[in-house]
C-alpha cells in the first residue's frame, strides 16, 4: 500500500510513489515508470468493464481474469516494444491469415513464442481465444518490474486473484452477485498490501489515483501532463 493517501503533483499517477523530476518529459511522464503506466491501463479497463457489462461476456471475462488480473496480482506489465504496423500485418498474414493454433479462426493477435523478441521468427498470429488459452510457462523477466525477475506470490495476492476469478465467473456486473461482496470484503482485509490496494482502487467509485479513472483520465490527461512538466522544471531550477 502506498505511503501517501492522496495524489498530488510530484507523485506517480498510479502508485503514488515520488517522481524523479529528471525523468519527467519522457514517454511515461506522470508515472514513476513505464511499468506503472501500463498497469494503470489495465486498471482503467477492468474498472470500466465490470461496470458497463462487458465483463459478463465469457471471453471478455476470461481475458480480464487470465491476463489483466493475473498481471496485476503478480505485479507484471507488458512494456515490450510496440510492433510496427507492417510487421504486425506480415505476421497476421501468415498461414493464409488463419490462427496457427486452431487453424480455423482468423488470426487477429500477435503472440510472442518465447520471451519478448520481436524478430519475425518469434512471432505468430493467433485468434483471440487461442491467445487467451495459450499455456503459460515461466514468467519472462521483461514482464517484471524493472526487469528484476521479482513477482508477487504472496498468499494475499493469490487469494484475491482466486476471488477475482470467482466474481468474473459469476457473469454478473459489479455488486450483482455474492462473489463481488466476498471480493470487496477480502480486499478491505488486505488493504495494506499492494494488490489489496489495487483491488480497492478498481472496485471503489472514486479511485485515489487519477490514472485509474478512465473517463477522468481521458479528459484531464493533458492538464496532468502539463502540471508534471511544470513541477519538474521548478525542481530542476531549484536544484541548479
Amino acid at each position: 500500500m502506498p505511503v501517501e493517501q492522496e495524489w498530488r503533483v510530484g507523485l506517480c499517477a498510479s502508485c503514488l510513489e515520488p517522481l524523479d523530476p529528471t525523468e519527467v518529459g519522457k514517454k511515461h511522464v506522470g508515472f514513476c515508470s513505464e511499468h506503472c503506466r501500463k498497469q494503470a491501463e489495465k486498471i482503467r479497463y477492468v474498472r470500466q468493464a465490470i461496470r458497463d457489462g462487458r465483463s459478463t461476456d465469457p471471453l471478455t471475462a476470461l481475458v480480464i481474469s487470465s491476463n489483466m488480473i493475473t498481471f496485476l496480482a503478480f505485479d507484471l506489465a507488458y512494456t515490450r516494444p510496440r510492433l510496427s504496423d507492417e510487421l504486425r500485418q506480415e505476421v497476421l498474414a501468415q498461414n493464409d491469415g488463419r490462427c496457427v493454433s486452431c487453424n480455423e479462426r482468423p488470426a487477429t493477435e500477435v503472440d510472442h513464442i518465447d520471451g519478448g523478441s520481436i524478430e519475425l521468427s518469434n512471432l505468430r498470429g493467433l485468434c483471440r481465444r487461442c491467445h487467451v488459452l495459450k499455456p503459460r510457462g515461466e514468467i519472462p523477466d521483461d514482464l517484471t518490474r524493472d526487469g528484476a525477475g521479482t513477482i508477487d506470490t504472496s498468499e494475499q495476492s493469490q487469494k484475491l486473484r482466486q476471488l477475482w476469478r470467482l466474481a468474473l465467473r459469476s457473469r454478473q456486473p459489479l455488486d450483482e452477485a455474492p462473489e463481488w461482496r466476498d471480493l470487496r470484503e477480502r480486499a478491505a482485509e488486505y488493504a495494506d498490501t499492494r494488490f489489496g490496494w489495487i483491488t480497492q482502487q478498481i472496485l471503489c467509485d472514486e479511485p485515489t489515483c487519477p490514472a485509474h479513472d478512465g473517463i477522468h483520465w481521458r479528459t484531464e490527461w493533458p492538464r496532468y501532463r502539463r502540471k508534471c512538466r511544470e513541477w519538474a522544471k521548478e525542481r530542476a531550477a531549484a536544484g541548479s
